[in-house]
């Protein structure tokens, strides 16, 4: 068991903690963001007219899925 003083030790730090490891995690998700934006910046670069046509398509299936129940 722990004792009561390393007890307090533990809850005076844990904030700290927490914060560190919040930061590390917000690091590598910002990281992993770019990077996953960067390649996709990429790929619509390199194959402009498949990522318009895409695009396109998806809207379309969206717009179908979204709008055709309703007929005012």
């Amino acid at each position: 068991m722990i004792s009561l003083p390393s007890r307090a030790m533990l809850l005076r730090n844990w904030p700290k903690k927490t914060a560190d490891v919040a930061k590390r995690v917000t690091g590598r998700v910002k990281d992993e963001w770019q990077t996953r934006r960067e390649r996709a910046e990429s790929f619509v670069h390199a194959n402009a007219f498949g990522a318009v046509g895409a695009a396109l398509g998806i809207g379309m299936v969206l717009g179908a899925l979204l709008f055709s129940g309703s007929h005012r």
